[in-house]
């Protein structure tokens, strides 16, 4: 039983990793209605953004960095609108361009990575690298703490933002109903750069936490991309509440699967989760509310 509970235990403190890189998609998504195929390679730029940081500032340590890598990554989502979404929404294309646009980008970026960096595998060393909290007999990564417990306060922050300030409002009123939100005097413009600044951030915000416990290559970004849309679609496209939760869901989905069944069988059965929710609940299992405006 104690087994179970560290692999659940494993579970929860990675799906909240899963939970804030899908939270950026699903914000995106809900705000502009675009799917970014690039999201998993915004945390590959957040992940070596951090590495930068801790080997130029002399070890920083990655959740102190986070004060250069968040406005850096923000300024990054802004100009990936500004320079490859916008021309397209602007030129009125189908949603097949945007698709190919931001699949382009995530090969850009791999491929720019792959120039810079190499295909070596690189990491940060802190203090805790390696070090667990040992609680009522079960073993807790203190990385992997630090990361949830990041995750847990800034999905909290995020929600708040959009719930209580003017900027978030705007924000909601945009995704709710582009037209009457450009009626009452909203840029829709000012709100999608706005937007997918706040979604790369959280992808930066994701590649960040990790560092002290993972490596950065070119492709890392492939799988937490994949997982991140399972979360996004098993939650609810647009719903920030169910990609929280739902990244808790696919987290230990994928620890019980890797611990129980083989190493590879994680990632299988939260595809099949995936599968099992398109079937009977394509909504997701947490849906938006119906938006209107186009």
């Amino acid at each position: 039983m104690q087994d179970l509970f560290q692999t659940i235990v494993n579970g929860l403190l990675m799906g909240g990793i899963y939970s804030i890189a899908s939270i950026g998609l699903t914000i995106i998504f809900g705000t502009i209605k675009i799917v970014n195929f690039a999201h998993g390679e915004f945390i590959m730029v957040g992940m070596y953004f951090t590495y930068l940081t801790w080997s130029l500032f002399g070890g920083l340590d990655p959740f102190i960095g986070m004060a250069f890598t968040l406005p850096a990554m923000f300024i990054f989502g802004a100009a990936c609108y500004l320079f490859v979404i916008e021309p397209i929404l602007m030129g009125k294309k189908n949603d097949a361009s945007l698709i190919f646009a931001t699949v382009g980008l995530s090969l850009f970026l791999q491929n720019v990575a792959l120039l810079l960096f190499t295909a070596n595998y690189r990491s940060v060393k802190t203090v805790y690298t390696g070090k667990a909290l040992e609680i009522i007999g079960i073993s807790v990564s203190v990385p992997r703490l630090l990361a949830f417990l990041v995750a847990l306060v800034l999905s909290v922050l995020l929600t708040l933002f959009l719930q209580r300030t003017f900027i978030g409002k705007a924000i909601r009123a945009s995704a709710q109903d582009r037209q009457v939100a450009m009626l009452m005097g909203i840029n829709p413009r000012k709100v999608f750069v706005l937007t997918m600044g706040i979604g790369a951030m959280m992808a930066g915000v994701a590649g960040a936490v990790v560092m002290p416990f993972l490596y950065v290559f070119p492709s890392v970004g492939i799988s937490f991309g994949l997982l991140s849309f399972v979360v996004a679609i098993v939650g609810g496209l647009g719903n920030l509440k169910g990609a929280f939760f739902c990244g808790l869901i696919i987290g230990v989905t994928e620890a019980l699967g890797t611990h129980y069944i083989t190493a590879d069988s994680g990632l299988l059965l939260a595809f099949l989760l995936l599968v099992v929710v398109l079937i009977f609940r394509p909504e997701g299992l947490c849906p938006q509310i119906v938006r209107k405006g186009g």
